[in-house]
C-alpha cells in the first residue's frame, strides 16, 4: 500500500458518510483540459445537483507538518485543470495561517480527518449530550393461587419468570403497558396484565402461575440535564477555516453507560442547549417502584449523524 493510501481511504468513508447521494471514488485519474496529462485524484465526490453534474476533487495529506501556500498554489492549478467546481484539501497536521487566508480567498475547503482507531489521527473528540429523563412512579398488586389452609409467607421483593427464565421488573412494565407509551399524566393510570404463562414467587418464594396482575402508575416530573460523550469510537473532519467539527460517525457502547451515570449530568434548561451542532440527544423514563429505582427505556439519536437508537 503507497503511503498516505490509509488516510485517503479513511478520507472516502468520512465522505461516503456525509453525502450518501454522491459518488465517492477513490485514486481516480482524470485527463487536465489545460495541461494534456493526467492528473491522479485522491478523492472524487460526483454530485447531481438540479440537473447539474458537480465534480469536487479532495488531495488528503497524511503529512507530519503543516500544508502552506505551495501546497495551496499547486491545487489551484488542478482545480482549473479538470474543470473541478470545488476543491478540498484535507491534512491530518493542519494549515499554517496564511494557508488559510489564502484558501477562503480562493474559496477551497481545508480539512483535517480524525478517527479514534488510529492514535496518529485521532484527538479528544467531545459531544455535547442532553438527557431529557420523565419520571414515573409505579405500584403492582399480584393474585396467585393458594390452598386451604395453607401457611402463607410474602416475598418482601418478588420476581417473575416465565418458561424463557426471570423476568426483569422493567420487562413486566412492558408486558402491562402493551409497548404504548406512558402519559405524562399526573393522575393515577390503571392498568391490567392479561399475558398468560407468567409466574410470581410473592408467596412462599414460590413460583406461581399469576390469576392477576394490576398496577398502577403517575408522572412526577422531568428533569433535563446535559452532560459530554467522550466516544472510544468515531469519525469526524475538522474544517480548519471555519473552526467547525463534524462527526460523521460515532460508535454507540459509550452510550449507555453515560446515560445511566447520574454523576456525569448536571441539570440544565433545553432551552439553553445549543442543537444546531452536532450532539447526543436522548430521552429515557426512570420507574420508582417501592422505592427501587430502575431505567425503563432509552431513546437516543446523533443530531446530524441521522442515527437513533432505542433499548430497554
Amino acid at each position: 500500500m503507497k503511503k498516505g493510501k490509509e488516510y485517503e481511504l479513511l478520507v472516502e468513508q468520512i465522505y461516503n458518510e456525509l453525502s450518501r447521494d454522491a459518488v465517492i471514488t477513490q485514486d481516480e485519474y482524470i485527463m487536465g483540459l489545460e495541461s494534456g496529462r493526467t492528473r491522479q485524484i485522491d478523492v472524487t465526490i460526483r454530485q447531481n445537483i438540479a440537473n447539474v453534474e458537480l465534480l469536487i476533487i479532495v488531495q488528503v495529506k497524511d503529512w507530519g507538518r503543516k500544508a502552506d501556500v505551495k501546497v495551496i498554489d499547486e491545487f489551484i492549478s488542478v482545480i482549473r485543470d479538470v474543470r473541478a467546481s470545488k476543491g478540498i484539501l484535507v491534512c491530518i497536521a493542519g494549515f499554517t495561517r496564511k494557508a488559510k487566508e489564502y484558501a477562503k480567498r480562493q474559496s477551497i475547503e481545508l480539512y483535517s480527518a480524525h478517527t479514534a482507531i488510529n492514535h496518529k489521527w485521532s484527538f479528544g473528540l467531545k459531544i455535547p449530550a442532553i438527557r431529557i429523563l420523565h419520571i414515573f412512579e409505579f405500584s403492582f398488586q399480584t393474585s396467585v393461587p393458594v390452598t386451604g389452609g395453607e401457611k402463607i409467607t410474602f416475598t418482601k421483593i418478588p420476581a417473575f419468570r416465565n418458561k424463557n427464565g426471570v423476568i426483569p421488573i422493567t420487562k413486566m412494565v412492558d408486558y402491562a403497558l402493551e409497548g404504548r407509551q406512558l402519559e405524562c399524566s399526573t393522575i393515577w393510570n390503571q392498568f391490567d396484565v392479561s399475558h398468560k404463562g407468567i409466574y410470581c414467587n410473592i408467596v412462599n418464594d414460590e413460583f406461581r402461575e399469576l390469576v392477576q396482575l394490576t398496577g398502577q402508575y403517575k408522572f412526577i416530573k422531568t428533569d433535563v440535564s446535559q452532560s459530554l460523550l467522550l466516544p472510544t469510537e468515531y469519525r469526524a473532519i475538522v474544517d480548519h477555516v471555519k473552526d467547525e467539527i463534524t462527526a460523521t460517525f460515532v460508535g454507540e457502547k459509550d452510550v449507555l453507560p453515560l446515560l445511566k451515570d447520574a454523576s456525569k449530568w448536571t441539570k440544565t434548561d433545553s432551552k439553553k442547549f445549543n442543537k444546531n451542532q452536532v450532539h447526543l440527544e436522548s430521552e429515557c423514563i426512570f420507574l420508582i417502584i417501592d422505592g427501587d429505582k430502575y431505567y425503563l427505556r432509552y431513546k437516543f439519536r446523533f443530531n446530524g449523524l441521522n442515527k437513533s437508537y432505542s433499548i430497554c
